[in-house]
């Protein structure tokens, strides 16, 4: 069966150390399109998953060939979930990795099975790679990119502001700006399937 992958599941499972549940249960390896991989390797150097994807054998980048139907998907959805169902569809996956919600519903429109982080974390629980799916979607949740630290840290530099004197109000704002768009956003209800599903609720 062939699997391919839209980048927030990678990245999403390699910032809590879970990539591995991917080759776990999808030994045969994944697919990804072109634009998946300049997202998450090219553009996102330093990032999560990137060094671990671009060391990974077992996942294989491979070109979208018909271009109407991601230039079709593009009126709703950026250019890697695009690419992503196309290529599912092209190659006949058995599932497609998504987790943006317009995503995962344009790919059920075109009869693709969808299987998306909290999908994979409740599976990793359920055959013991997990202690507790709950620690891990919190993990998951709270999560803040290194990369963004970072660029708060040399806005921070930059403001020429002494070490140990307060960070004005308006650095605050980007920090909570970075940090909101750090995390990983899980919505109440599916949380608490997820958990029910594993007896943790």
């Amino acid at each position: 069966m062939k699997i391919v992958s839209n980048s927030s599941v990678l990245i999403g499972l390699s910032s809590i150390g879970k990539l591995n549940l991917l080759r776990e249960r999808f030994p045969q390896g994944i697919l990804v399109p072109e634009a998946v991989r300049r997202e998450v390797i090219d553009e996102g150097e330093g990032r999560p998953g990137a060094r671990e994807i671009s060391e990974s054998k077992w996942i294989k980048t491979q070109k979208v060939e018909d271009k109407r139907i991601v230039e079709l998907l593009l009126g709703d959805l950026d250019k890697g979930e695009a690419e992503a169902i196309a290529l599912a569809r092209e190659v006949g996956a058995g599932i497609v990795l998504l987790d943006e919600k317009d995503a995962r519903r344009g790919a059920k429109r075109m009869n693709l099975k969808v299987l998306g982080t909290v999908g994979m974390l409740i599976w990793g629980k359920k055959v013991g790679k997990l202690q507790s799916l709950k620690y891990e979607l919190n993990r998951l949740s709270e999560r803040i990119p290194r990369s963004l630290l970072r660029g708060l840290a040399s806005v921070y530099k930059m403001s020429n502001i002494p070490y140990g004197r307060r960070f004005p109000a308006a650095c605050c704002r980007v920090f909570n700006a970075l940090r909101d768009h750090g995390r990983f956003r899980i919505g109440k209800a599916i949380l608490e399937r997820a958990l029910r599903e594993v007896d943790e609720l």
